[in-house]
C-alpha cells in the first residue's frame, strides 16, 4: 500500500503557509492509484472545497496533450506535411520573412518567432481575430532554424494550421479524435455549464505575494498568522497592506476562471486527476 504521509504533510504545510489555498494529487504505482484533495478554491473559508472532481488549468501541458497529439493524428493521415511551408496553407502568415517556416520549425521551436506577444498591455480590446492577425504579421527575432527559442506563437500557429487542415476547431478535433476515444471525459478545452463550476481559479502572482515568499525564506515568517471571515485579523502592518484590497477576505490577488480557452484557437485545457 502506498504510504504518502510525507506528501500529505508537504501539501498541508504549503496550504497552512499560504503558498496555495488548495491542491490535489494523483499517484499511481502498479495497480494502485491514490488521489487526495486538500483545501479550498480560494483563501476565504467560505470558498468551495477542492475535491477529486475539481478541474485544473493544464496551461502549457495543453501544447503537448492537445496540440501535438492532434498534429500526430494529422501526420499519420497524411494531411500534415512537416516540411511544407505553413504559408502554403495559411497565406497571410507568409510575410516578414516567414515564408519558409514549416510545421517542423514550429514544433521544434526554432521558427524565429518571438516567444510571446504582450496582449494584456495593449490599450485596444484584443479579440481572437485581432490576436491571430498580430501572430500572422509577427516579425522574426532570429533566423529560422538558427537556434531554439520556446515560443507560444509557434504553438498558436500549429493550432491554426491544425484547424485549417482538419476543418474543425482544435477543441472539437481533439474531443472527437483523442479525448472521447480514450475516455478522457474530464479533459477538455472551453469548459461550459456545470464543468465551469468545477474549475479551480487561476491565480495571478502579485508583487506582495513574492515579498511574502522572500520574507519566509529569510525566516521572517515562521507561521501563518491570518484568519478571515467577515474581516481579516492582521497582526503585522505588511499583512494589512497585502490584504486591504480584498475587502475582508484574505486571498492572493485576483482570481478568475480561465478565459484563455475562449480566446485562442487552442487555448488552455482543463483536466482533473
Amino acid at each position: 500500500m502506498l504510504d504518502l504521509t510525507s506528501v500529505d504533510q508537504v501539501v498541508e504545510q504549503g496550504i497552512a503557509h499560504g503558498v496555495c489555498p488548495g491542491a490535489c494529487y494523483a499517484v499511481g504505482m502498479g495497480d494502485e492509484v491514490r488521489v487526495k484533495a486538500f483545501g479550498r478554491f480560494m483563501y476565504c473559508p467560505d470558498s468551495d472545497a477542492v475535491t477529486q472532481d475539481t478541474l485544473w488549468d493544464l496551461a502549457s501541458v495543453s501544447k503537448v496533450v492537445g496540440c501535438t497529439s492532434a498534429a500526430m493524428i494529422l501526420f499519420d493521415e497524411g494531411k500534415l506535411k512537416l516540411d511544407r511551408p505553413v504559408a502554403e496553407v495559411i497565406p497571410e502568415f507568409g510575410v516578414n520573412g516567414k515564408e519558409k517556416i514549416t510545421p517542423r520549425n514550429l514544433l521544434l521551436h526554432d521558427s524565429g518567432l518571438p516567444g510571446w506577444i504582450p496582449f494584456h498591455q495593449q490599450k485596444e480590446l484584443v479579440t481572437p481575430a485581432s490576436a491571430m492577425k498580430q501572430v500572422h504579421e509577427a516579425k522574426l527575432v532570429y533566423a529560422t532554424g538558427s537556434k531554439t527559442l520556446y515560443s507560444d506563437l509557434s504553438m498558436v500557429m500549429m493550432c491554426d494550421l491544425i484547424q485549417h487542415l482538419s476543418d474543425k476547431r482544435l477543441d472539437e478535433f481533439v474531443g472527437e479524435r483523442l479525448f472521447g476515444p480514450l475516455g478522457m471525459k474530464d479533459t477538455m478545452y472551453r469548459p461550459t455549464g456545470e464543468d465551469r463550476l468545477r474549475c479551480a481559479p487561476t491565480v495571478e502572482v502579485d508583487r506582495w505575494r513574492e515579498r511574502i515568499g522572500r520574507r519566509r525564506e529569510r525566516g521572517v515568517i515562521r507561521t501563518s498568522i491570518y484568519t478571515c471571515r467577515e474581516k481579516c485579523t492582521i497582526r503585522r502592518r505588511w499583512r494589512w497592506e497585502a490584504c486591504r484590497e480584498t475587502r475582508g477576505c484574505f486571498r492572493p490577488g485576483r482570481t478568475w476562471r480561465s478565459s484563455r480557452s475562449s480566446c485562442w484557437p487552442g487555448g488552455s485545457m482543463r483536466g482533473s486527476s
